[in-house]
């Protein structure tokens, strides 16, 4: 209890002493001292799960998904695309170094869509092109090796074909809107399309591995 503690205080102080370093507009040593924080949260949750068996399977969860949500508003508060980005990393973490006994094939497909949905909302109201990439390649190859590791019953190949169009649509709705709003920035005319274009192949491939499986609707896989 008194390591866990001092985790957690050790977090706290990096991330007030972060805000304070940033007052002073010392702004590479904010972000680092941001950073340090938010790993020394998601080492001592981890440590509780793991290795002092102080949290359950539930409560690390809750825990570690608050940690995420707190990245993500911590970077859009001091405006920082690191930030967000290793909350990105520290939310792609969690099932898969933790591997929490209740995280089935659905609860996996709605938590990828929860984190890719606060990454799309970060993107569209800071612009950050780093994150959507790094949101898009991340979890659309999660879903590459979870599908080629997996052997789905038809009931979970429709749920996985769902989970696919719903990622491909938060993943590319927000440059749709700026381009039709007249919002779109200059070098958005290369970057936007090649994020279509990630997300198009990784959908291509994903239609045709799920083709296989018997009764999948064929037609909603081409439509």
């Amino acid at each position: 209890e008194i390591i866990l503690a001092l985790g957690c205080g050790i977090g706290l102080a990096l991330a007030g002493l972060g805000f304070t370093v940033r007052k002073k507009e010392r702004f590479i040593l904010s972000q680092v001292l941001f950073g340090g924080s938010i790993v020394t949260f998601y080492l001592t949750a981890s440590a509780a799960y793991m290795r002092y068996n102080v949290l359950s399977d539930f409560s690390a969860f809750l825990f570690l998904a608050a940690i995420t949500v707190f990245t993500y508003l911590l970077a859009a508060a001091v405006s920082s695309v690191s930030v967000s980005v290793i909350g990105l990393t520290g939310s792609v973490f969690i099932p898969f170094a933790l591997g929490f006994s209740f995280f089935d094939l659905t609860a996996f497909g709605l938590y990828i869509c929860a984190v890719s949905a606060l990454a799309t909302a970060t993107y569209f109201f800071k612009r950050w092109r780093i994150l959507q990439f790094s949101s898009s390649i991340v979890f659309l190859s999660i879903l590459t090796w979870l599908l080629l590791r997996t052997k789905l019953t038809p009931y979970d190949a429709q749920l996985f074909l769902l989970l696919v169009m719903l990622l491909w649509a938060m993943h590319l709705v927000p440059d749709f809107y700026f381009h039709l709003s007249g919002r779109e920035k200059a070098a958005d005319a290369i970057a936007s399309p090649v994020a279509a274009l990630i997300n198009y192949a990784f959908s291509l491939f994903f239609a045709f591995k799920l083709s296989a499986y018997r009764p999948l609707p064929q037609g909603s896989v081409y439509t």
